[in-house]
C-alpha cells in the first residue's frame, strides 16, 4: 500500500471515529439528567405500586363511598338549587382520613420488603425521592376525585349546576388532599411502624382543626382573625363556597411546603445518622 493510499484510509478511520464521537455526543444529550431519570423511575415505581395493589382501588372505594352517599341524599332535592356542595365538604372530611393510607402504605412496604434503606441510600438523594413519591401520590389523588366529576357530569344532565363553583370546590379539595399527604409522609418516614404514623395523622389533624375552631372563642376579640386563620377546613370553607381565596390557597400550599421540607430532612438525617426515630421528630420540630 503506497503512502498516500495509507493516509487517505487513516483518514477515512479519523473521520468514521469522529463521527461515532459525535453520535455518542448527541446520544448523551438527549438523555435527561441523572437526577430526573432518578425522580420518573421512582415516580413511576411509586404509581404502578398504587395503581396495581389492591389498597390504591380500596381508597378510591372508600373515599367515593361517603360523598356518594351525600350526593345520592342531599344534592337533587325539589325545590331547592342544586349544589354539589355537600358531596365536595363531605369528600374534604374523608381526605383525612383516606389520604393518609396511600403514604403510610408506600413508606410501609418498602420498609417491609427492606428496600427502604438501599434506596434513601442511593445516589439519587432525599429530595428526589421524597419529591418523586409525592408527585406520584398527588397525581393518584386525581384519581380519588374523579367519581366527584362523575357525580356533577350526572346531576348536569337533570339540572344546571354552578361549574364555577364545583371547580373551585374541587381545586380546595385537591389542595387540601395535598397537604394531608405530604404531612403524612412525614409521619410515616418519623414513627416506627404504620399504625403510629395512621394515629400520628388523624390525631394531629383532629386536635389542629379543633384547636383551630376553639381559639376563637378564648382568645381576645383582636386575635380572632388569626386564630380563624390556622383552621385548615376553614381555609377549604372558602373554596367550596365557590371564593377562590388566594390566602387560604397560600395558607394549604405552604403548610404542604413545610411538611415537604420536613420529610427530605428527615430522610437525609436517616442517611446520616442511621435508624435513631428519636432524632427525627425533635429536628423537624
Amino acid at each position: 500500500m503506497s503512502a498516500k493510499q495509507s493516509g487517505a484510509a487513516q483518514a477515512a478511520r479519523a473521520r468514521h471515529g469522529a463521527s461515532e464521537g459525535s453520535r455518542e455526543r448527541d446520544r448523551a444529550g438527549a438523555r435527561p439528567p441523572a437526577a430526573l431519570r432518578c425522580a420518573l423511575a421512582v415516580a413511576r415505581r411509586e404509581w404502578m405500586s398504587l395503581v396495581l395493589a389492591p389498597v390504591g382501588w380500596i381508597a378510591i372505594a372508600a373515599f367515593a363511598l361517603p360523598p356518594g352517599i351525600s350526593f345520592a341524599l342531599g344534592t337533587v332535592v325539589p325545590g331547592a338549587p342544586v349544589s354539589m356542595r355537600l358531596p365536595l365538604v363531605v369528600a374534604a372530611w374523608s381526605l383525612f382520613v383516606v389520604a393518609p393510607v396511600l403514604a403510610w402504605r408506600s413508606v410501609g412496604e418498602e420498609r417491609r420488603q427492606g428496600t427502604w434503606d438501599p434506596l434513601v441510600s442511593s445516589p439519587a438523594g432525599a429530595a428526589t425521592i421524597v419529591l418523586a413519591k409525592l408527585a406520584a401520590q398527588w397525581a393518584f389523588l386525581l384519581l380519588l376525585l374523579l367519581p366527584l366529576v362523575a357525580q356533577c357530569a350526572l346531576v348536569s344532565i337533570v339540572a344546571r349546576p354552578d361549574l364555577g363553583e364545583f371547580a373551585c370546590g374541587l381545586l380546595g379539595v385537591l389542595l387540601a388532599g395535598a397537604m394531608v399527604l405530604a404531612s403524612s409522609f412525614w409521619f410515616a418516614i418519623v414513627p416506627p411502624g404504620p399504625a403510629a404514623a395512621y394515629l400520628l395523622t388523624i390525631g394531629t389533624w383532629s386536635a389542629w382543626i379543633l384547636l383551630g375552631r376553639a381559639l376563637p372563642l378564648v382568645v381576645p376579640p383582636g386575635w380572632s382573625a388569626a386564630a380563624h386563620a390556622i383552621d385548615p377546613l376553614r381555609r377549604v370553607d372558602d373554596f367550596l363556597l365557590g371564593m377562590l381565596d388566594p390566602a387560604g390557597a397560600i395558607f394549604l400550599i405552604a403548610v404542604a411546603a413545610w411538611f415537604v421540607v420536613a420529610s427530605i430532612d428527615a430522610v437525609a438525617d436517616s442517611v446520616r445518622h442511621g435508624s435513631a426515630p428519636a432524632r427525627r421528630p425533635a429536628r423537624a420540630l
